[in-house]
């Protein structure tokens, strides 16, 4: 079994209004809500309660004449139930709901699998814990959105028209709530598929992919994606991941290997924690600065924040009420330098090293590009600091998924600067950073 298809017209619901709800005792016990009496009708997924209702009977067409006046569905608590049979393997299986109206828990034979608050998304729950070979009894309990509203309350500067308050914390159709063009109805269903789904021991969880930018001069497009995964061995270095796409006579590849999300190390002191979120905030303030001034001209201004605290606190600031220097504050020095050499971003797996120079008079630099991971020179060269411009002096490989730090050294009449530019940044270990800081002469925490 691959899918497991649960839609049909063969689920029942029970449905009872909130007072009575609470004055009975709250309880998802499908014989116990049955043994109270409680008004049972089939119904179908995927659906809706007001047409399960007006199928059965219960109420007249809502669309007609003032009928959608009447507020009483607003109230109510739905069970949607269906007994479905299973024959596969039992492990490695997710229910998934494609459209799920709105506050909701999920039983599966009376274990609660899963909730559910936006009917905008997907809700996939593994399950494999409460399915069993044979009769299972999936209950889906949705309550009244209305009165789930009534936990929150609304600020002073949350305003909405006064029929459309329980909307705004809320992940539902706003229309539900009445608009110019749309009668008031706070529905509820189960509005799409539902499905039982069996995982493979590997497998891709999430994935997401976006234009970072596109020049339609040079047919050419740059894409970012995310994804999760759920990997059967510890030795994720052993699997790989290939994306492929097509638009208009286009076609891209790329192949990655995949790297533990937490595998890296992170800090387990306070002296440490502080190091680290120092060296979030550096390179932060590093990356922002260096990409304005890659695009120099493309862009003419930049304000970053702050400079120092005015009072004791955790903050943003660079130097601290105490004038003690962060990190920020020597790697931002060097940013700023009127002549900076620096790498952009990585493109097409390789980086490039630019000269960008604020003076109105061109300089000479020799430049030594090291790579302090592998404690090999990389690069080295002579160039031109243009004149009030940002040049691009040489290009330089990398693998598409290395965690290099490269130092970059240059001499201008005899005087010697430096700067850095650390590859795929993001879940770095920590204790390696610290490592390299080390070695270029740039570990100065105070």
């Amino acid at each position: 079994m691959n899918k497991l298809c649960l839609d049909g017209e063969d689920w029942k619901l029970i449905y009872v209004k909130n007072d009575r709800f609470q004055k009975d005792g709250i309880s998802t016990d499908i014989q116990v809500l049955r043994n109270r009496g409680y008004d049972e009708i089939a119904a179908t997924v995927p659906g809706n309660l007001e047409i399960d209702l007006e199928k059965a009977g219960r109420i007249a067409d809502p669309f007609y004449a003032d009928n959608h006046y009447k507020r009483d569905c607003e109230y109510l608590h739905c069970f949607y139930i269906k007994n479905f049979v299973f024959s596969g393997e039992t492990k490695n299986n997710d229910l998934v709901f494609c459209g799920l109206d709105t506050i909701a828990d999920i039983y599966l034979n009376g274990i609660c699998v899963g909730s559910a608050d936006n009917m905008f998304i997907e809700h996939k729950m593994e399950v494999s814990k409460a399915l069993h070979i044979g009769t299972n009894t999936l209950t889906v309990h949705i309550k009244p959105a209305v009165i789930e509203a009534r936990k929150y309350t609304p600020t002073v500067w949350e305003n909405a028209a006064k029929y459309n308050y329980e909307s705004l914390h809320i992940r539902k159709a706003s229309h539900m709530y009445s608009w110019d063009i749309m009668p008031r109805m706070v529905s509820a269903g189960i509005w799409k598929s539902v499905y039982l789904k069996e995982r493979k021991n590997d497998c891709i969880t999430e994935f997401y992919g976006y234009t970072l930018q596109a020049d339609p001069e040079k047919n050419t497009a740059e894409l970012h994606f995310m994804y999760d995964t759920v990997l059967s061995s510890d030795e994720c270095m052993l699997y790989s991941l290939s994306i492929s796409g097509k638009c208009g006579a286009s076609t891209f590849s790329y192949t990655t290997s995949l790297h533990h999300s937490y595998g890296h190390t992170v800090p387990n002191t306070l002296d440490d924690f502080a190091k680290a979120s120092q060296i979030s905030q550096a390179e932060g303030k590093k990356f922002f600065i260096e990409r304005f001034r890659i695009n120099k001209w493309k862009k003419t201004g930049i304000i970053w924040w702050n400079l120092i605290d005015g009072w004791p606190q955790f903050s943003d600031a660079i130097v601290d009420y105490y004038f003690t220097k962060k990190l920020a504050y020597h790697y931002i020095k060097r940013s700023q330098n009127p002549i900076c050499l620096m790498f952009d971003e990585p493109k097409n797996d390789k980086i490039s090293l630019y000269a960008v120079n604020e003076f109105p008079k061109s300089q000479k630099v020799a430049y030594t590009v090291t790579d302090l991971t592998e404690n090999t020179v990389v690069k080295e060269g002579k160039a031109i600091a243009e004149k009030e411009s940002s040049v691009c002096i040489c290009d330089m490989p990398i693998k598409p998924d290395e965690k290099h730090f490269y130092f970059i050294e240059w001499e201008i009449n005899g005087k010697r600067y430096s700067n850095h530019y650390m590859t795929n940044i993001r879940e770095i270990d920590y204790k390696r950073y610290i490592e390299y800081l080390e070695k270029s002469g740039y570990l100065c925490f105070e």
